[in-house]
């Protein structure tokens, strides 16, 4: 029982330490767009879009064959 409860709070521990990693990661990325002016931000999410198009595109033919 002593032995669940370790890997019980090491696992939680775990998750806690991701969730945190990616709150911080995601307020890195979202001040990298403080230094952007909006023409930029606008080229930024036109190239994202147009990636996850080619990736979703490649997701359906991969998914038909």
């Amino acid at each position: 029982m002593i032995l669940g409860a370790i890997i019980t709070l090491l696992s939680l521990g775990n998750v806690i330490y991701q969730v945190w990693m990616i709150e911080r990661n995601k307020a890195e990325i979202l001040s990298l767009y403080a230094l952007l002016q909006m023409k930029e931000i606008g080229k930024v999410f036109t190239a994202c879009s147009t990636f996850m198009d080619i990736l979703n595109k490649g997701s359906l033919t991969a998914a038909s064959e």
